[in-house]
């Protein structure tokens, strides 16, 4: 089957072209008026802002091997961008909740960390992995992460439910929506061969629900008082080592933009400012080197269980990478996760970003650069 180019996109040209001298202007110089020091950091998210939930390690055979904490979607040692962005600002975040996988038979358990950092490995916009669990629940072995992830809208409403609200001081920090995308790339590459037409319709009819479902949950952000919003747009799913050179690539590129511009329409006149994540990507895609990068194309670890196959990143430790150092010169860890490299050069980038935006102080470069050395 050869999959559609979404015509569609050229009938939101009129759209594009209306909403764009808007976006612009937020570009170029609109600040919201912020007073006052950033107290604290809460974030929302699915894997790629994921600071420690999921512990794989948590009943390793191996007593040397076991971990109390949770890991990250990326190279250990390493931070993903969201934690970056707290060592420049000199604060911290940690998760919310943590999930212990138990011994092979005995499933796992949630423990409760009352953290800021919501965001989880598995997350969509507005549904959740089913159903979600009480805290202290014993889960099953199998689809432990996806019986575990609850959505951004989940994820807000906990938050919501502990806090009441924002008070002004905090930086909110959002991303998301890849999963959605993912999941229905996955079922029209599996699935029974439609025709163009209908495929294209399925997936106009998934990218407008999914804009408009993340700009309603960024704008009850705004609306319970938070004053600082960045939300990090979709990175070109195209890019993604698992879809590039693939007869879904163009597709998946497609879907990224036509979903990156409908999400900058509707926040429009609203206090959410967006980082350019996709255009940060593809720079780093068109000159590696300039970022200080070897290998954009291909994943830095390899799978620890040849049985598995697939490459994880949440079990991408230093004994699983293709050549020494793969971690400082590959963008990628896995198929779609970044390295501890890829998510330091985007944290860098984004608390740039903050500090114009907002006008927030940064530590100083040695000391931000001597919390996340941990080698």
């Amino acid at each position: 089957m050869r999959l559609p180019s979404l015509r569609w996109l050229s009938v939101l040209a009129l759209l594009i072209v209306c909403g764009i001298a808007a976006i612009a202007v937020r570009e170029r110089g609109t600040r919201p008026v912020v007073t006052g020091p950033v107290r604290s950091i809460v974030s929302f998210g699915d894997s790629l802002s994921d600071v420690g939930t999921y512990n794989p390690a948590a009943v390793h055979p191996d007593p040397a091997a076991r971990s109390a904490t949770g890991q990250r979607f990326t190279t250990k040692p390493g931070e993903v961008w969201v934690e970056v962005v707290a060592d420049e600002l000199g604060l911290a975040v940690k998760p919310n909740q943590q999930v212990d996988f138990g011994p092979r038979g005995h499933g796992g358990r949630i423990v409760e960390l009352d953290g800021t950092g919501y965001a989880q490995g598995g997350a969509h916009i507005d549904v959740d992995g089913e159903p979600v669990p009480a805290e202290g629940a014993q889960l099953p072995d199998e689809s432990l992460q996806e019986a575990t992830a609850i959505s951004i809208k989940t994820q807000i409403d906990r938050y919501l439910a502990a806090h009441k609200g924002f008070d002004g001081t905090e930086l909110v920090l959002v991303q998301g929506g890849g999963n959605d995308f993912l999941d229905a790339f996955q079922n029209l590459a599996g699935g029974d061969p439609e025709s163009a037409s209908a495929a294209d319709d399925l997936m106009e009819e998934l990218v407008r629900a999914k804009a408009a479902a993340m700009v309603t949950q960024l704008k009850r952000l705004a609306a319970a008082g938070a004053k600082r919003i960045v939300y990090v747009n979709l990175p070109d799913l195209g890019m993604l080592p698992f879809i590039r050179n693939t007869e879904l690539e163009d597709l998946a590129t497609e879907v990224s933009e036509g979903y990156n511009e409908l999400v900058a329409s509707g926040l429009a006149g609203t206090n959410v400012q967006v980082f350019d994540l996709a255009g940060f990507i593809d720079d780093v895609v068109d000159d590696p080197a300039a970022a200080g990068l070897t290998v954009t194309d291909k994943p830095a670890c390899r799978s620890p269980d040849a049985a598995q196959g697939e490459v994880d990143a949440l079990l991408c430790a230093r004994d699983t990478l293709v050549e020494p150092d793969a971690d400082r010169h590959y963008l990628f860890a896995d198929s779609m996760h970044p390295t501890a490299a890829g998510h330091r050069l985007w944290g860098e980038k984004v608390a740039g970003f903050i500090h114009d935006r907002f006008g927030t102080a940064l530590r100083p470069a040695q000391d931000a650069a001597h919390l996340t050395t941990r080698r």
